[in-house]
C-alpha cells in the first residue's frame, strides 16, 4: 500500500520521490511525500531544531547537540576571522545566486523563499540560470537549507548577523568535510 504524508519541508505543490520503508519487523511500506497547501517553512525548521536535541543533558557545557561537548565556535573564530562553511553548504547556496560571502540571516531569507514554492522562484531567482529548474527537479532544497540553518544557529549557536564565507576551492585547493580533519594533522611542530 501507498501511503501520502504531507511534509512542511517540501515547498508547496510538491511531490518527493516514493520512498520504501522497511520496519525492523520486516514489513515494508511506501510512502509518498506531498508539499503542504500553504508555504511551511517554519515548521521545517522546528522539525529540524528538534532532531537536533539542543535540549539533552550536556555534562560537559558548551554542548552542541545531543548533549556532545563543542567548543563554542562563536569564541573560536572571532568576528575578525573568517568562517567558513563548504561542501554541501556551498552546493546548495551557490546554485541560488548567493555570493561567497553572507550573513545567516540571509542563508535562512533564502532557506524561507525555498520553502515558499514556485511563485517565489519565478520572482527571485529568474535571473539565476539553472536554478528554477534544479529547484522543480529536487524537491529536498527545503529540507536541507532549513536544517543547515538549523545545524548552524540552533546547533552552533551562530547568531544570525554573522558573517559566514563559503567556497568550492581555497589558493585552488579543493574543499571537502576531511580538510578540517586533516589541517592539525598537517601541523608542524
Amino acid at each position: 500500500a501507498v501511503h501520502e504524508l504531507t511534509s512542511p519541508c517540501l515547498p508547496p505543490g510538491m511531490t518527493a520521490k516514493e520512498e520504501k520503508v522497511k520496519l525492523d519487523s520486516g514489513k515494508e511500506y511506501t510512502v509518498n511525500f506531498n508539499g503542504p497547501s500553504e508555504p511551511a517553512g517554519a515548521q521545517c525548521r522546528f522539525l529540524a531544531d528538534s532532531i537536533l536535541n539542543k535540549d539533552a543533558k550536556c555534562d560537559v557545557p558548551p554542548c552542541s547537540f545531543n548533549g556532545i561537548h563543542q567548543p563554542s565556535l562563536v569564541h573560536t573564530f572571532k568576528e575578525t576571522n573568517d568562517l567558513y562553511i563548504f561542501s554541501y553548504f556551498y552546493d546548495r547556496t551557490q546554485p541560488l545566486g548567493m555570493p561567497s560571502s553572507f550573513t545567516l540571516r540571509e542563508l535562512a531569507d533564502l532557506a524561507r523563499m525555498v520553502c515558499n514554492g514556485e511563485d517565489v522562484w519565478k520572482s527571485v531567482f529568474s535571473g539565476i540560470d539553472g536554478s528554477i529548474e534544479k529547484l522543480t527537479k529536487e524537491p529536498q532544497w527545503c529540507l536541507d537549507l532549513s536544517f543547515q540553518v538549523s545545524l548552524l544557529h540552533t546547533g552552533y549557536d551562530i547568531p544570525l548577523y554573522r558573517e559566514l564565507r563559503t567556497a568550492e576551492k581555497i589558493a585552488n585547493n579543493e574543499l571537502g568535510w576531511c580538510l578540517g580533519a586533516s589541517l592539525p594533522l598537517l601541523k608542524a611542530d
